[in-house]
């Protein structure tokens, strides 16, 4: 794989983490208790690929999980979903 392919596989990753955590937070807003399952039925995504996205976030530290299976988001999650929102709103103003 050259440079172009690795930075764009990069940018891949790091937007579709960036949708992820946007829907994480649209779901907390919404409810006290969200777990993978929720966010697989919000983005229509398998469970298994979601599992996969929560896994690598909470490697990265994005986001945790408890005992009861419920995601939460580290601040620096929070940041990068509220930053995604803020973006996205935007967009669908001026579009």
């Amino acid at each position: 794989m050259n440079d172009i392919q690795k930075n764009r596989m990069k940018q891949i990753r790091r937007e579709s983490r960036e949708n992820y955590l946007e829907a994480l937070l649209m779901l907390q807003r919404k409810r006290d208790e969200v777990r993978s399952s929720d966010l697989a039925s919000f983005m229509g995504f398998s469970r298994a690929s979601v599992s996969q996205a929560i896994l690598a976030m909470e490697r990265d530290g994005f986001v945790s999980v408890d005992e009861k299976y419920c995601l939460h988001m580290t601040d620096a999650g929070r940041n990068i979903a509220e930053k995604t929102q803020r973006k996205h709103s935007f967009l669908k103003k001026i579009f």
